[in-house]
């Protein structure tokens, strides 16, 4: 895969990662909505199998990547950024308790356990209805990101084409019923058997399409070239998160748009070459989208806090100031936190494992 089709999949991740970040901050836009945003993390598991296959198969193959040195690297890759984002969700807590205000899901008398539930990458909260990531509730789907990649590395030997067909086959129909009884497929977030069991479900069929695609793309199979345009496919993706709740059909339309319109939109990109004139945006979009995802979460809770009045009379330019400020924010964490915090890590305990 040339450097112009990695770029695609960043550019593709960044976006979605906009997408996310202006669903979770609504009061700073107004009338704006994007109500299949929350799809976007169906993008970012699939996208993770994709790469992990692209960036790791071949170690695995010849003997120069153990499991264990895969999960090492794994974690090295997202606890730095998860690590700041619960530092903000316990100072957050902290303001909010000395104000007499609660944090949903944080009961007094558990914060310690909450606290160190949430420094171990654990879930901190398993009841039905609370958040299981109460200081940073995006952190869900890293957690489950995390597990399916365990369950990667154990079974990887045995994942060929027509097995990973076969494990799209049993999870998908699950992952559909899960989805008609809920409605949608805006589920992770929470505790609760039913919901963990789903989001166990999302994961694994995301990743291990991801896995599938990457197989197909392998094989050989390349977009046509009647199709040879790169941005379309994130034209579509992101026309299908300004989709309204559509009734009745919602749960029928997230499932068909996970299970066959997403997938073929990565495999597209996966297949074609950048426009050259996109190649920086699409870098800078990839880069700052692990942060921005991560991290926006209390930052928009902190602004709640302090500026709430002025943010919802100055929107929408309350919501643009604040997307402008974070993104060059995250990219300053990126180059001067993030990247040499990771490079020591590796250096550190890679060679170890």
């Amino acid at each position: 895969m040339s450097i112009s089709k990695f770029v695609g999949l960043d550019g593709m991740r960044g976006i979605a990662a906009i997408f996310i970040f202006i669903r979770h901050t609504g009061e700073y836009w107004g009338s704006f909505e994007f109500f299949h945003s929350y799809l976007a993390v169906d993008i970012f598991f699939i996208l993770s199998g994709f790469v992990i296959a692209h960036a790791y198969e071949n170690r695995f193959e010849e003997k120069s990547m153990a499991t264990s040195k895969f999960i090492v690297i794994r974690l090295i890759r997202l606890y730095p950024m998860y690590f700041l984002g619960a530092l903000l969700g316990i100072a957050l807590i902290i303001i909010k308790s000395s104000h007499g205000i609660k944090t949903f899901g944080v009961e007094q008398d558990f914060l310690i356990p909450v606290v160190l539930f949430s420094l171990l990458f654990l879930p901190a909260n398993v009841q039905s209805g609370q958040p299981l990531f109460p200081l940073n509730g995006a952190s869900w789907s890293l957690f489950y990101e995390l597990v399916v990649n365990c369950v990667y590395a154990v079974i990887r030997k045995f994942l060929g084409l027509g097995t990973l067909l076969i494990i799209l086959i049993v999870t998908g129909p699950i992952l559909a019923y899960c989805s008609y009884k809920v409605g949608n497929l805006d589920i992770g977030v929470m505790g609760g058997s039913k919901s963990i069991f789903a989001a166990t479900i999302r994961a694994h069929f995301g990743i291990f399409f991801g896995l599938f695609l990457h197989k197909i793309y392998l094989k050989g199979y390349r977009t046509p070239k009647i199709l040879d345009m790169q941005l379309l496919p994130i034209l579509i993706m992101s026309a299908i998160f300004t989709v309204p709740h559509l009734g009745i059909y919602n749960w029928l339309f997230d499932i068909i748009t996970v299970a066959f319109i997403l997938p073929y939109c990565i495999l597209w990109i996966a297949t074609t070459e950048s426009n050259q004139r996109l190649i920086k945006p699409y870098l800078f979009v990839g880069m700052i989208s692990y942060p921005l995802y991560i991290l926006h979460g209390p930052l928009k809770e902190f602004g709640d806090l302090f500026f709430r009045d002025v943010i919802v009379a100055a929107q929408p330019l309350s919501g643009i100031a604040f997307l402008v400020a974070i993104l060059a924010g995250c990219w300053i964490v990126v180059r001067y936190l993030d990247e040499p915090i990771r490079a020591r890590l590796n250096r550190i305990f890679v060679k170890k494992t």
